[in-house]
C-alpha cells in the first residue's frame, strides 16, 4: 500500500503541500497573524490534508479529523456540515452557521466547485487565489480563540443545547450556553475588555484578562476532563461551554488566568504501574531465592 510514486501523490510535508512550497507558505502567512494562530478550515472539494494533516502542516485547523475525535467537538462540527453523521470527518457546506464564528475559523480554503458558494456568503471575503486551485476566504466574524461574554444560558441538554444554537435564539458573540447555570450581574459592557496571551501550549495556557464586568471567559479548545484553572493563583471550577469548549468565570478588574491539563488518571496510572513493577520485582527475586535454595 506504499508504493504509490510521489510525483502522483506528494503528500505533505513540513516544507510543501501536495509539492507546492509555495501554497504552504501562503496560507501559513494568513494563518499565523496572531498568536496562537487562527484556524483554518476546508469545503468538502478542497483536500482532506488540510485536516487530517494539520500536525505535519503546522496550519491550526477546527476539523478535528480523528478516529479519536471528541464526540462533543463532533457535535459541533455537525452544525457546518449536511448529511448524515457517519464518521469523523465533517467538512464545511454551510457558511451561514455562527459555530464556524465561535470555532476561531478565520480562513477557509475551498476549490473550485464550491468557491462560488462560498463567496456568495455575507461572512466570508475572498482573500487569495492560491497555487493548486485553491481560493482562500477570510472570514470576517471569526472570533479570537479566547473571548468574553458577559450574558450565559444554561443548556440543560445537548438537545436543548443544539435548538438555542441552531434557532438563533442566542448570539454566540455574546452568549455562552453552559452545561452549568452561571450568574452573571447583568448589564456587562464589553468595551474595556482585553485579553493578551502570556504563555500558549497544548497542554497549560496563562493569560491576562481585563474586563470591566464579571465574564466569562471561553476558550475555544476542546472540554476534557482534567483541566484545571486558577485566577490569581485562586483555583476556580473549569464549566463546558457551547457543547465542546472550556469556559472560566471571571471578575471585573485585571487578573491572570492560568489553565493546566492534569487528569486524576495519571497519578493513579503512575502509582499501580509502579506498585506492578515492585509486585514483579519481589516475585522474581523470590524465584531466585526458592532456585538457590
Amino acid at each position: 500500500m506504499n508504493l504509490g510514486s510521489l510525483d502522483a501523490d506528494p503528500g505533505v510535508t513540513r516544507d510543501a503541500f501536495q509539492g507546492s512550497a509555495p501554497l504552504l507558505r501562503e496560507v501559513r502567512q494568513y494563518v499565523n497573524r496572531q498568536n496562537p494562530p487562527w484556524r483554518l478550515d476546508n469545503t468538502d472539494d478542497a483536500n482532506i490534508d488540510w485536516a487530517s494533516q494539520a500536525s505535519m502542516s503546522q496550519i491550526a485547523t477546527a476539523n478535528g479529523v480523528s478516529p479519536l475525535a471528541l464526540e462533543e467537538v463532533i457535535q459541533l462540527r455537525l452544525f457546518q456540515h449536511v448529511g448524515f453523521p457517519w464518521g469523523w470527518y465533517y467538512p464545511v457546506d454551510r457558511f451561514d452557521t455562527p459555530v464556524l464564528d465561535v470555532m476561531n475559523v478565520k480562513y477557509l480554503i475551498a476549490g473550485a466547485k464550491q468557491a462560488p458558494q462560498v463567496a456568495q456568503a455575507a461572512r466570508f471575503q475572498h482573500v487569495a487565489s492560491l497555487p493548486q486551485g485553491y481560493e482562500l476566504f477570510e472570514n470576517l466574524t471569526a472570533m479570537p480563540r479566547f473571548f468574553l461574554v458577559h450574558n450565559v444560558v444554561a443548556g440543560k441538554s445537548l438537545a436543548e443545547t443544539r435548538r438555542l444554537i441552531e434557532t438563533a435564539a442566542v448570539d454566540l458573540h455574546t452568549t455562552a450556553i453552559t452545561d452549568t447555570p452561571i450568574q452573571l450581574p447583568p448589564g456587562g459592557s464589553s468595551g474595556t475588555d482585553a485579553i493578551a496571551v502570556i504563555d500558549s501550549h497544548p497542554e497549560s495556557l496563562s493569560l491576562k484578562v481585563t474586563t470591566a464586568a464579571p465574564s466569562l471567559l471561553v476558550l475555544a479548545e476542546s472540554y476534557y476532563p482534567g483541566w484545571r484553572a486558577w485566577v490569581d493563583d485562586r483555583q476556580v471550577p473549569v464549566y463546558r461551554a457551547d457543547i465542546a469548549f472550556r469556559g472560566v468565570a471571571v471578575p471585573a478588574g485585571a487578573h491572570t488566568v492560568r489553565m493546566q491539563f492534569s487528569p486524576a488518571i495519571l497519578p493513579v496510572s503512575l502509582a499501580v504501574s509502579g506498585m506492578t513493577a515492585v509486585f514483579l520485582c519481589m516475585l522474581g527475586l523470590a524465584a531466585r531465592v526458592r532456585r538457590n535454595r
